[in-house]
């Protein structure tokens, strides 16, 4: 995909009253998919998960670390929003 078609994609996934969300962004749904995600990775690592909900002024809802050497900075899990799919088919 060239720059010019990313870029037309891009804007044609915006909302057009908030610029800063995907269309059809639900904070709500991603809310609780990101607190599934803590929770699983919490329950698969059998200890607390240190995380930051709602990152502002960034592409990301938020950033979870599971503990241990997989969380190292270089690994770091950021999850982000898939803008080509609605988040309440995806719960």
């Amino acid at each position: 995909m060239s720059d010019t078609e990313l870029l037309a994609l891009l804007r044609e996934l915006d909302d057009p009253e908030r610029l800063e969300r995907p269309l059809h962004y639900d904070s709500a749904a991603t809310g609780l998919a990101f607190g599934g995600l803590v929770r699983r990775l919490e329950a698969d690592f059998e200890t607390p998960c240190e995380s930051e909900w709602d990152t502002q002024d960034s592409s990301e809802y938020g950033r979870a670390r599971p503990p241990g050497p997989q969380s190292s900075p270089a690994r770091r899990l950021r999850p982000r929003p898939d803008p080509r799919q609605d988040p309440k088919e995806a719960t």
